[in-house]
């Protein structure tokens, strides 16, 4: 037992070395220079010399994109679909829908745009210019100081200079070359995607991500909307000095509610950790830290307030400051409390034979009976 506790302090007096070179070495709240994004509009149904697909064409090379720079995905989905699936009765719809100037809403809004560096924006050539709704997105949205790279599918169009349209669009903005690939190849051949993407990203500069995160390709759950600044959320940022990162779409099944994960050290770094951030209301479901020695979590809390629970004690109140080590087996769950953010530093504490067993969520009255 002596061992294990000179082990465990180890560990933590090691995590705080790391967090603390982490806070000296970048500013609260500032991305890191690969934070990237890819968001596109891309519609199935009738497409010229392809067919009836049922996924667009522009998907694909929006997809291939964040497969090769472990970008964020964000599809543009109009919030009233009045786009006919019919090849002919779409083109003239989106004529119409140009001469007019429209802007068709999309569902949702991108959550933390201002944490991008790089964002990918990508729609198929209609009557060559960008479709209407892909205007709505640059005018909603602040996109200044990012560096924009346009990409899009057409059948002989090409370009149809996207590029300039988007930087007129967004004259704040550095805009990069444009990637131009038909439908054909983007439904039909998928190494010529892969090979053109590789050579444009390389073309433009933008880094491409490790093997391990090509494979996790990541798409970005649609958040409300909201013209207003939540003053709380805004104060929140200001402590969570660790930064939000990308939302935690590999794991929302366990999670009530939204929760965030910015990782702070490399993938080869032999400690990993994490800041974890929930949103008012979130905690992650009853689980278990398998292991047959050693093993378990820390809990570093560095923002806002939140709960810790193991089963059959009490809870306890989490705020910055406070540390809490979770033995290996002991049944748990930890979150943010109903009205507030929450972040806290997790560390995995090395063991053998571990593994991670998720269980049922925490019951909403045992919940809203904590203050």
């Amino acid at each position: 037992m002596m061992k294990t506790r000179k082990t465990i302090a180890a560990l933590i007096a090691g995590a705080l070395m790391i967090l603390a070179s982490v806070v000296g070495a970048a500013e609260p709240n500032q991305p890191s220079k690969s934070r990237t994004l890819v968001v596109y509009f891309s519609r199935a149904g009738e497409q010229y010399k392809v067919g009836v697909v049922k996924k667009g064409n522009t998907a694909f090379v929006a997809e291939e994109i964040a497969k090769q720079t472990g970008a964020d995905l964000f599809e543009i989905k109009p919030k009233k679909d009045v786009y006919p699936n019919k090849y002919d009765p779409l083109i003239d719809y989106a004529k119409k829908e140009q001469s007019k100037k429209e802007r068709p809403e999309y569902v949702g809004a991108v959550p933390n745009l201002k944490n991008y560096d790089v964002v990918f924006v990508g729609a198929p050539v209609w009557w060559g210019d960008w479709p209407m709704i892909m205007y709505t997105f640059f005018e909603k949205n602040n996109l200044d100081g990012k560096t924009l790279a346009p990409f899009c599918t057409h059948e002989g169009s090409g370009l149809s200079g996207f590029d300039k349209k988007l930087a007129k669009a967004c004259q704040k903005s550095k805009v990069t070359k444009g990637l131009a690939m038909t439908g054909q190849d983007a439904q039909k051949n998928a190494k010529k995607v892969t090979a053109e993407v590789s050579k444009w990203l390389d073309n433009i500069k933008v880094p491409k991500a490790s093997t391990k995160k090509a494979n996790e390709v990541k798409v970005m759950k649609e958040t409300a909307a909201t013209d207003t600044i939540d003053p709380k959320k805004e104060a929140f940022d200001k402590e969570n000095v660790f930064g939000q990162g990308k939302l935690n779409s590999g794991f929302a099944k366990y999670f009530i509610g939204d929760s965030y994960l910015n990782q702070l050290t490399p993938n080869e770094s032999p400690l990993q950790l994490f800041n974890v951030t929930f949103e008012p209301g979130c905690r992650n479901n009853w689980h278990i830290h398998h292991a047959s020695k050693d093993g378990g979590q820390i809990l570093v809390c560095t923002a806002g307030e939140g709960w810790y629970q193991a089963e059959g004690e009490a809870p306890i109140e989490l705020k910055p400051g406070v540390t809490v080590y979770i033995p290996a087996n002991v049944k748990h769950w930890h979150g943010a409390k109903k009205d507030k953010w929450f972040s806290h530093i997790a560390i995995s504490v090395p063991g053998e034979n571990e593994s991670t067993e998720w269980l049922e969520p925490v019951a909403d009255d045992v919940y809203n009976a904590l203050k």
